[in-house]
């Protein structure tokens, strides 16, 4: 379970104190990245946001196209501005969630070329 972003920022300043860098994983939920880019702004020592835009996995649909304004992700040289709106900066598409179909999604099993598991 998520921790609220309060509780991530608290954590975030004693990963300071102990010399230690956050690096969120948000790649599945666009509500994930928002909470996490809203607390990588106030987390000092942030490392990196990791994010799942334009994956390969992501085949049939990508998590912006939940978005009312796809913008407020749109990344430069590495860079996102901080989305302003209410709460986390974003706004749902709520048709385009109800429209979409239940995702079949699961875990993908990769394997190297010796048949050994490669994972994320």
């Amino acid at each position: 379970m998520a921790r609220p972003a309060s509780t991530q920022a608290q954590a975030g300043r004693r990963r300071q104190a102990g010399g230690l860098h956050p690096a969120a994983g948000a790649v599945l939920c666009l509500v994930a990245l928002a909470a996490c880019v809203q607390v990588d702004a106030v987390a000092p020592n942030a490392l990196i946001q990791e994010q799942s835009l334009d994956i390969h996995y992501n085949e049939t649909s990508d998590v912006l196209d939940y978005l009312e304004d796809p913008s407020v992700f749109y990344y430069e040289d590495g860079h996102v501005d901080l989305p302003d709106g209410p709460g986390l900066g974003v706004e749902v598409d709520e048709d385009a969630l109800r429209a979409a179909e239940d995702p079949d999604w699961h875990n993908p099993i990769w394997r190297h070329e010796d048949g050994g598991v490669a994972e994320w």
